[in-house]
C-alpha cells in the first residue's frame, strides 16, 4: 500500500494533527535557527597621545587649534605618545593638518619632529627626524613620523614638532596626530 492509500484511510482530524505538527516543528527550527546570540565589546587605542604645550593657539589630548598665523610664524607643539599594550605594536603616525577652508597644502608648512624616549627598554634615546615627509590629501597636509616603526611594550616618548609656514601663509590650523596600528 503506497502513501497516497494510507493518507487516504486517515481523516481529515488525523490529517490537521499530522499538519499542525509539522507546523509547529517549522516554526520551532526557524525560531531556533534565528535566535543569534549579540556581544558587546569596548574597543580602545593601544596607546595613548596627549599634547603637553603649544607655543600658540590651544591643545587638547590629541590636536591642537592655531589661530592668527602670518606668514613666516612657528609654533612648537610638545606632547608623550605611549603604547599601553602589553604587545609591541608596529604603527604609522600621522600628523594631519587642515586650514579650514579645505586648501591646505604640504607646500604651506614645514613640520619638524624630534623625541626622547622616556620610558620603556629604549629609556634615555634621542632622535630628530627633521623635516617629516608630507602628502597632500584632500585638502589637508598629512605628515608621517616614523613609519612602520614598532613601539616597545611600555614606549613612551616625548615627541616635540616644529612648524613653520610659507611667507605666504595666513589663517588659522588645526593639527591632530594619530598613531594607527599597521595589521600584518
Amino acid at each position: 500500500m503506497g502513501i497516497r492509500e494510507r493518507l487516504g484511510r486517515l481523516s481529515a482530524k488525523t490529517l490537521g494533527v499530522i499538519a499542525a505538527l509539522v507546523v509547529l516543528a517549522t516554526a520551532a527550527t526557524v525560531g531556533y535557527l534565528s535566535n543569534m546570540a549579540t556581544v558587546s565589546a569596548t574597543v580602545t587605542s593601544p596607546f595613548e597621545i596627549k599634547t603637553e604645550s603649544t607655543t600658540m593657539g590651544t591643545c587638547t589630548d590629541t590636536s591642537c587649534t592655531i589661530t592668527g598665523l602670518h606668514g613666516g610664524d612657528s609654533f612648537t607643539v610638545v606632547g608623550t605618545l605611549e603604547n599601553k599594550a602589553n604587545n609591541p605594536i608596529p604603527a604609522s603616525t600621522k600628523v594631519i593638518c587642515e586650514d579650514g577652508l579645505g586648501t591646505m597644502s604640504c607646500a604651506q608648512m614645514e613640520l619638524r619632529h624630534s623625541f626622547v624616549v622616556i620610558g620603556g627598554p629604549n629609556t634615555g634615546y634621542e632622535h630628530d627626524d627633521g623635516a617629516l615627509p608630507c602628502t597632500d590629501v584632500s585638502g589637508t597636509a598629512v605628515y608621517t613620523v616614523q613609519p612602520g616603526y614598532t613601539f616597545p611594550v611600555g614606549h613612551k616618548s616625548r615627541d616635540t614638532f616644529v612648524a613653520t609656514v610659507v611667507p605666504t601663509f595666513f589663517g588659522d590650523l588645526n593639527c591632530r596626530i594619530q598613531a594607527l596600528p599597521i595589521s600584518s
